[in-house]
């Protein structure tokens, strides 16, 4: 593929862009060959996830720690207004648990399965320690999942990053990804960046890679 970018040339042109009124995410989309389907976490150097996007069940002890850093509380109210539709899940990202709020989240179980955001123990996201977990994703933690079509997008930070903050997390999650055991990430066909409302610009993958 010809006029492949370097991470510098990308976010220039991102910038060269028509402004929008509100903050575009930055993505990357990773394309592949394999017949595999891909879903891990990842901790990105610079975080971008914010705190009205995890939702949170934590146990007594920690309920007011939790409550101060600003993310969704939730109780056995809130599963009673997410069951009746009076609660909107689409602006959360994450959803972490204590062990113990499972007595009443299998009341939601559907509602949470449907957005992906069910917790449990494998990913971390169903914990005893419930601080640990939101505390890993306000410092970057995120999700890579892959998409029908053989594909991965996730975001790798906003419009507003500097060139060092977006290169950085790009850099880390490539070789993170292609230093894995995953079949998938032997087998990549293209890497692309992309904002919310811009066009697909495909990266020189390989020498960043390279270079880090």
């Amino acid at each position: 593929m010809s006029d492949l970018l370097c991470v510098k040339e990308a976010y220039e042109k991102i910038h060269s862009f028509k402004k929008r009124n509100f903050v575009e995410s930055v993505d990357l989309a990773i394309k592949y060959k394999a017949e595999e389907s891909v879903k891990l976490f990842l901790d990105c150097p610079h975080s971008f996830n914010k705190p009205e996007e995890i939702l949170a069940f934590p146990d007594k002890n920690s309920f007011q720690k939790i409550k101060d850093l600003g993310v969704v509380l939730g109780d056995e109210e809130l599963c009673h207004r997410i069951k009746d539709g009076k609660f909107n899940l689409k602006k959360i990202k994450f959803c972490v648990a204590h062990k113990d709020s499972m007595i009443y989240l299998q009341k939601i179980a559907r509602n949470l399965s449907v957005k992906k955001l069910m917790p449990n123990a494998a990913n971390g996201t169903l914990s005893v320690d419930v601080m640990a977990s939101v505390s890993d994703f306000l410092n970057g933690k995120i999700m890579c999942k892959s998409s029908k079509g053989k594909t991965i997008n996730l975001k790798l930070g906003n419009i507003n990053f500097s060139l060092d903050e977006l290169s950085n997390n790009v850099a880390y999650m490539l070789n993170y990804l292609l230093k894995s055991n995953i079949k998938v990430f032997k087998s990549i066909k293209s890497v692309a960046l992309n904002t919310t409302m811009g066009p697909s610009m495909f990266l020189d993958w390989k020498s960043i890679v390279e270079k880090s």
